[in-house]
């Protein structure tokens, strides 16, 4: 009896990594981008950015002002240009930090402070939403939702067997490196941060 028991056990114990490594060898690994667009989608750009790992950052500011609901919601479309991780990562001054630097002596609430930081993650967000969807590529500047800003688009030359939307250019020097389309609109990852005044 103690012999079956241990037999079984040394059994579990042999099968369990060979069947861990067939559950990892059936799982996608997911790229640093996700280059495909689908179209007809009945996922949101929130359930999309909720998995998008090299997206992480821009989301998590998103949600922190309260925009997971929007881009969950289906009864508004837009597009977003949605900076990677590692374009806001390289950034001198965060999107929540003042870009001037405050007055010497100057004190600050912590009420304050986090107000002045929520108002700047706003309009750092509101300078990659453009309230219309599909966009033109060809040569066009749209309004961002900042007031007073817009964002161009210029295609260069590239792979023409590509999506287009992998050979064109924001703001003149940064490149679309990914893209999906929801079912409210659609979002391009991209290498670089629009700047705001």
């Amino acid at each position: 009896m103690v012999f079956y028991m241990l037999r079984s056990q040394l059994a579990a114990f042999l099968l369990f990594p060979l069947l861990a490594l067939a559950l990892v060898n059936e799982q996608t690994v997911m790229g640093e981008a996700q280059t495909d667009l689908s179209s007809h989608s009945t996922q949101t750009l929130a359930d999309f950015l909720t998995i998008e790992p090299s997206a992480s950052i821009f989301y998590d500011y998103a949600r922190g002002i309260g925009l997971g609901n929007r881009l969950g919601d289906d009864s508004s479309v837009i597009t977003l240009l949605v900076p990677m991780n590692k374009a806001i990562m390289k950034l001198a001054k965060k999107p929540h930090q003042d870009k001037v630097r405050m007055d010497e002596g100057v004190v600050l609430t912590e009420e304050e402070m986090y107000n002045r930081s929520q108002k700047n993650v706003e309009r750092w967000i509101a300078a990659h939403m453009v309230p219309v969807h599909p966009i033109d590529f060809d040569s066009q500047s749209y309004p961002t939702l900042l007031d007073g800003t817009s964002v161009s688009f210029e295609i260069v030359k590239g792979d023409p067997n590509t999506p287009e939307w992998s050979n064109v250019l924001v703001n003149k020097d940064i490149r679309i490196v990914g893209c999906k389309e929801a079912s409210n609109g659609i979002y391009y990852l991209i290498d670089g941060v629009l700047e705001t005044p």
